[in-house]
């Protein structure tokens, strides 16, 4: 395909949307995958034809906030603790792009605002972790 800009139906909340091409999710930010800008997407490089491309938002509720935490794996930490606090079943974390469950199978929440993978996340694997808090 050509086409890189695709537009939302509205505007997600700060850091409120969730992108997946192919199955996996995508970074947001200059240089990686996609940026953001109101209801626009633009792709770094336009997804090829009949690419299986998924965009999940959230509006801001109630004064609720969506928080956006990231790190890189270095092959030994399993230990990362968040900038906040998630409530409960408000935490997304995805690791190398492929989203994680939790309750043990491949990380525990910890006390407030620490996630703690079984594993340690290899050298260079992008963490990305949001949630409402």
């Amino acid at each position: 395909g050509s086409a890189t800009l695709f537009q939302l139906t509205k505007t997600p909340a700060t850091d409120g949307e969730f992108v997946f091409k192919g199955g996996l999710f995508q970074r947001r930010g200059a240089g990686n995958d996609y940026t953001i800008s109101g209801k626009d997407i633009t792709f770094l490089a336009a997804p090829v034809n009949g690419a299986n491309i998924e965009i999940f938002h959230f509006q801001a509720l109630g004064g609720m906030v969506f928080t956006r935490d990231t790190f890189e794996g270095n092959g030994a930490i399993t230990d990362f603790s968040l900038t906040g606090s998630p409530v409960l079943g408000g935490l997304f974390v995805f690791r190398g792009g492929a989203f994680q469950r939790d309750a043990g199978n491949d990380f525990s929440f910890l006390f407030g605002s620490t996630i703690s993978f079984v594993t340690p996340p290899a050298i260079g694997i992008n963490l990305e972790v949001r949630y409402f808090g």
